[in-house]
Order: C-alpha cells, then structure tokens, then sequence
C-alpha cells in the first residue's frame, strides 16, 4: 500500500495573490505502481494559473506558453521518473532546449539539480509580473464598430408605439408612416475590463462613442443619437456629448420606462460629473455604498421656449455588501428645465437664469422676500424656479441559488404633493425575475419583468391654499415652459404621457401644453428566452387605461393595447451577422390601429 511521507510546495506570487502547488512524495509497493494521476496533480494548479493569464493580449506570447508546457512536462517525467526508479526526485523543472522542438529534460535529483531549478522557478516568478504590467501599462483603445440595415413595413399607416417609443427618438413621429429603408452606424470605444473590474492598478481610463441613424421614407431624417468622449478616474466619471441613459431603479432591459428619463426622446446634451458605479464607504467596510452625478446640459429651441437649460442630478445608495443575498436601495433623481426665454409669465421674456437663480434650481427652495423684485413675476415669486420633476425610488434584490429577484418603486414628484403624501398613489412599480441556471434546454427562460404605472390621481383634482388640496399636478405639463417635460417633441419620461399628437384627433387637447394625456394607468408584461440555444426572443404587451387630464378629460376611458414580439438569430453571412425580425401591433381606442414588421441585419466589427 502507498503511504504518504511528505511534500513540497512550489510557492507563486502573482499581481498580490499567492498560488501554491504540492507535490507529494509516496512510497510504493511491489503490487502498486504510482499512477499517471498522482503524478499529473503535481503541477497543477500551477499550470492553471498560467493558462488563465493566457487571456491577456500580450505582444510576445510565447513566455506564457512555455511556461505552462514546463509545467505539464515536468509532472509527466516525474511520472517516468518514478516508474522507472521507485521513488520521486526531491526537486526539478525543465528548460527549453535550442534545437526547434520542444523537449522535456529532467534535472538530477542532487543539490547542483536543485539549486539550478531553484534559480529557472525563482527568475520565473520575479520576471513574469514585470512583464505582465508592462503590457498592461501601455493598453490600446480596441474600438467596436457596427452597421444595422432594415426595413419597417407598416399595415396601419404609422409605426405601431413599441417600434418607436424608447428608442432615443431615432423613429419618425407617430403621424407619419415608419420608414421603408433604415441605417445606423456606430463607433464605441468603451472601458477596459480590468478597470471596469477593478483588476489593474491603472487608475485612468477613457472611451467614447458616436453613432448616426438615416431614415429614407415618407419621412426622411438623419439623427444622431449619441457623440460624447468620457474619461474615468477610479469609479469617478466625467463626460459631454450625447449618451444613451436610463435614470432611476428599474429594469432597464424589458421595462416600459423609467418615470423621468425612460430613453424615449433623443438624449441632451450635456455635461456630467460624478460616480457611475456603486462605491462603498470605506468607515462601513463595505456595508454602504453610493452612486450619483451632477449634469448641466441645454434643450431644443421650440415655438414656445428657446435656449432652457437643464440641470440634473441622482443620488442613490445601496444597503448590504455585494456577496450578501439581500440589498436595499434608495434614492432620488431631480430634473429641471429652467432660464432661457419664454413669453409666457415673466415681465421681459427671460425667466430667471442668473446664478442666484441657479441656487434656488439646484436646492428646489422657494423664493422669499423677492415679490417686488422687478425682473421677477408673481409667478417666479410663489412657485419654485424652473420645472421641477423626478421620483424617489426604493429597491431591493434577493439573490436565490439559481435566480435573482428585484422589485422596485418609483414614487413621483413635480408639484410638491409626494411631500404632503396626497399623491402617493401614483407612481411605478416593477418586478423582475431573472434565471441564473446554465442548464440551456429548447427553450431557456431568461428573465420575466411585470410592471403598473399610475399616474391618475395627481393630488387630486383640485389646487387650492392648503397643503391637502395641492393637487391638478399636471405631470409633463408647465405654465411657463409650454413644450413641457420634452425634447425634440418627444417626451423625455415615460412614454405612456403621450404628446398631443399621437393621440386619435378625436381627443380634445389644450394647444399651450404638451401632453392631453397625463392620467393613464398602465400593466406591463415583458420576458425574454433563448430557444435552440442561439436563437434570442423577446416579447412584451402593455395595456393601458387612458383619462387625458383633470383640464381637458376625455369624453371616454380609451382602453390600449400595444405589443411588440422580437427574434434575433445569429448568421453566418458576412462573416458573422445578427438577423433581427419584429411584429409590432396597436389595437385600441387611443392610438389608430396599425401592425408592422421591421427586418433588420446588423454587423459588428470589434
């Protein structure tokens, strides 16, 4: 029988970490020759170690590969050594020979044997990280390229909603016909995975992107919905230009859009500071972490306002360290358009737009003591500056052994009536359930999103001079800045606060204000699969209960319903090309009734 005498350990370190392999020295019988396993366990874990860093890009890759090839050649002569004498040698490795082939050569088992293997491990271990962060140190942008050709043919006149809203205002309005030829191009260049994950001690990064969309048709455009150059420090991020965005606690994949900024309009331009990833408190050791920005940016000029600004910011935190089954969250986000010029409620066509304004923008406080001011209205004086808006969210995951759970709730504010609870009602709340198993079947369930949005209530229907009766909220809609919470005539919130103009023109409206339909209740089913392994599909249906507003209701509850079914298959033409067919259909009382098909093809180059 084979008894167990002793070991050696060859003792690695790498970028901080500390690697070990054993070798156990056994004795054998007659009857039990040491096997090939035994022998091949030697090494490893140390020949692991070295296949995992064959993921990096190095410029010479040789040095890994030879290093891991010694180590398996050295496991198999010790396997050769201990069939042939009996027993294990004390120590050894293998060196490369000159001639072209690769030959394995044992080092006698004496001291002169030991102390030059010695020397080759010892050379290994202190070279091998200094060449690993010289090639890290100098990295190359790989930049990401991409083009997307497609087709929409439409059996209603208009583009069916789900084709158009939250798509960064890249689709023809609703009262025109979707377009018969469409091409997207984009360029992105995005951070390394290692700063991203924290595995460097590069502290500096940087990216940038920009892509353009042309619609041929009966409607006929050219919008580019992205251009921006961004530079990240740590977890500390800046950027300016356009950036596709989605602000607030909710599924971004498969909702139907986050309350204030849902992706729905083109994005603002503008400029942005802050941290883009949760970072933790170092004084709670983990247990509270933290994400946030502050953003200036500049809207469209429109009939009504010209030249309003923007200014945003969120802050949000997360309760429990990222290993823990359970985490909380919380936070706000707070929009608002303000200065610029405007006819309406100011004494020389600018609403206040100075720094001392600003103040009052960024802190959300009321003016005092400033009603006899001349260059402000009675208006500027009793409301807060600006157009104020956002939602204060909660949120938490429950991560299960092979599914994650989240649940959110966005609660809205924009007239002040969240603070006295008499709109508390109205809000968004989801809950998303994704798959973690790997066990990929026919058909594999990836995730499964339900949401409601309600937004009928608003404070109620009456706006009076006690703090219970702050109600007609009129959620989109401002007196002073009539295009209202928009962009590019698209709301920049949910997408179910629909313009004057994709309603039915049955619909009363008011011409001064931006939405005729603000008091809607909306389900919201969406889910997404991978059937024969490749082939992704996503589906989502949304039903909504529509009242218009408490100035101009609509004569009828208009019932919608708004779907929109999606297969993506991977090609082989050109190389590797993603096919993309979608089936979008409306059919209710609110929009005009329309189906369409959009064919796609799109190619990455990375």
């Amino acid at each position: 029988m084979c008894v167990l005498q002793k070991k050696y350990f060859f003792i690695f370190k790498l970028k901080k970490r500390t690697f070990v392999a054993n070798v156990s020295k056994q004795c054998s019988s007659t009857d039990h020759k040491p096997t090939k396993s035994h022998t091949l366990s030697m090494l490893s874990s140390t020949r692991s170690l070295f296949v995992k860093y064959k993921s990096v890009n190095y410029s010479d890759g040789i040095l890994l590969q030879w290093v891991s090839m010694l180590s398996h050649n050295l496991a198999l002569a010790h396997h050769r050594s201990l069939m042939e004498s009996g027993g294990p040698i004390k120590a050894g490795f293998v060196r490369r020979c000159q001639k072209k082939e690769r030959v394995a050569v044992m080092q006698p088992a004496n001291a002169l044997g030991c102390a030059k293997s010695a020397l080759l491990l010892f050379s290994i271990v202190i070279l091998l990280p200094f060449y690993i962060q010289a090639q890290e140190a100098t990295p190359k942008k790989r930049p990401t390229a991409d083009v997307t050709v497609g087709s929409v043919v439409s059996l209603g006149g208009q583009a069916p909603f789900w084709l158009r809203a939250r798509q960064y205002g890249t689709m023809p309005m609703a009262t025109g016909t979707p377009p018969l030829l469409r091409l997207e191009a984009s360029l992105h260049a995005s951070y390394s995975a290692d700063s991203v994950l924290k595995k460097t001690k590069k502290k500096w990064d940087w990216g940038y992107g920009i892509s353009a969309v042309a619609n041929v048709g009966a409607v006929s455009q050219v919008v580019v919905p992205e251009y921006y150059v961004k530079l990240k420090y740590r977890s500390f991020e800046g950027y300016i230009g356009r950036q596709r965005e989605v602000v607030g606690l909710v599924d971004t994949a498969l909702t139907m859009g986050a309350y204030s900024w849902s992706g729905n309009a083109l994005p603002i331009p503008k400029v942005q500071l802050g941290f883009i990833d949760y970072t933790p408190l170092k004084f709670t050791k983990g247990l509270l972490a933290f994400k946030g920005w502050f953003a200036h940016g500049i809207f469209d000029n429109t009939f009504w306002v010209q030249h309003a600004l923007l200014h945003q910011k969120q802050l949000y935190l997360r309760l429990g360290k990222p290993h823990w089954r359970v985490k909380l969250y919380g936070g706000v986000n707070h929009q608002v358009m303000w200065g610029g010029r405007s006819a309406f409620y100011t004494n020389n066509g600018k609403p206040p737009g100075d720094l001392r304004a600003y103040f009052y923008v960024v802190t959300g406080f009321r003016l005092s003591g400033e009603v006899a001011n001349p260059l402000l209205t009675n208006f500027d004086a009793t409301n807060r500056i600006g157009n104020h808006l956002g939602t204060v969210d909660v949120g938490a995951t429950i991560d299960f052994d092979h599914s994650t759970l989240f649940g959110y709730r966005q609660s809205i504010f924009e007239d002040g009536s969240l603070y006295y609870l008499t709109s508390i009602i109205d809000g968004l709340n989801g809950v998303s359930w994704q798959n973690k198993r790997r066990n990929y079947k026919m058909v594999y369930l990836k995730k499964i999103t339900a949401e409601y949005l309600y937004t009928k209530s608003q404070g109620g229907a009456v706006f009076g001079g006690t703090n219970l009766l702050r109600g007609k909220d009129n959620y989109f809609n401002h007196a002073q800045f009539k295009n209202g919470w928009s962009y590019m005539g698209r709301g920049i919130g949910t997408p179910f606060i629909t313009p004057n103009a994709d309603t039915q023109d049955r619909y009363p409206y008011n011409g001064f204000e931006f939405t005729n339909n603000n008091r809607v209740a909306v389900f919201h089913l969406a889910a997404e699969a991978l059937v024969n392994r490749n082939i992704n599909v996503t589906a989502r249906g949304s039903w909504s209960s529509n009242l218009g507003n408490y100035d101009v209701p609509f004569p009828s509850q208009p019932q919608q319903f708004s779907g929109l079914f999606t297969c993506q298959v991977p090609t082989k033409w050109l190389g590797g090309s993603l096919l993309s067919a979608s089936v979008a259909v409306d059919n209710g009382q609110l929009y005009q009734n329309s189906a369409a098909v959009w064919l796609s093809l799109k190619k990455v180059w990375k």
